[in-house]
């Protein structure tokens, strides 16, 4: 009788003891499938935000350039045909690229 209790006893503590490392296993798989998961994604989100701070600052320096283009072209149409004298254009030039560059700087 008593063997048959250590028998039983054994057989149970070893049933536990592989169904604990299989458990414990299939947690470890579930946790690093999970990880790799977030990690993909959080790679997708990091490039998509990327791009699109890439794409908007591109925009707003093009925009910026063709509004500096525009002023300073406008200063000189006006110098080429003879409104402002060689003095404003100076003036209007430098008073222009001076606004440019504290505007970059803020």
């Amino acid at each position: 009788m008593l063997r048959l209790a250590l028998l039983l006893a054994s057989a149970l503590g070893t049933g536990i003891g592989v169904g604990r490392k299989m458990l414990t296993g299939a947690v470890d798989r579930k946790k690093h499938q999970i990880i790799r998961d977030a990690t993909i994604e959080a790679r997708l989100r990091i490039k998509q935000n990327a791009q699109t701070y890439l794409s908007q600052s591109l925009v707003e320096f093009l925009r910026n350039m063709f509004i500096k283009a525009v002023l300073l072209m406008m200063a000189w149409i006006l110098f080429r045909t003879h409104v402002l004298t060689h003095a404003q254009f100076s003036t209007i030039v430098v008073t222009l690229i001076a606004i440019f560059l504290i505007r970059d700087a803020i």
